[in-house]
């Protein structure tokens, strides 16, 4: 992890250059990392078209989370400056102890859809 500090107001972004698709193309995502002070502990994580998704949660400080799908509760600790990953094969709620962020990427499976990366809001 690396930690922005600035004097003044900054957008911070993420993302890769090339993210390679199941299809053989390839599509640049990126997306815009949230303040500390804009994180969240509750989130529903939604299910997407067939595609390859998943969903990240990364923890400011350390985080006790709790992650549901309707059939399993999971619960995992997440250290400072650490994420945990999960393949998105269904709807999911995400509980954290502590506020984290948390970002949802899909590669498209088909010339059909598109890849992309979402940071999801918290409720």
């Amino acid at each position: 992890g690396t930690l922005v500090a600035a004097s003044k107001p900054v957008a911070v972004m993420s993302g890769v250059r090339t993210s390679y698709l199941r299809n053989g193309w390839g599509n640049h995502m990126e997306e815009m990392i949230l303040p500390n002070e804009q994180l969240g502990r509750d989130f529903i994580v939604p299910k997407l078209y067939d595609s390859q998704c998943n969903f990240r949660i990364f923890a400011n400080e350390h985080s006790r989370v709790r992650i549901n799908n309707n059939s399993i509760i999971q619960y995992i600790d997440i250290q400072r400056g650490r994420f945990q990953e999960f393949e998105n094969n269904d709807i999911y709620t995400v509980q954290s102890s502590s506020p984290v962020q948390v970002q949802l990427y899909c590669n498209g499976v088909t010339t059909g859809y598109d890849a992309f990366m979402v940071t999801l809001p918290s409720v």
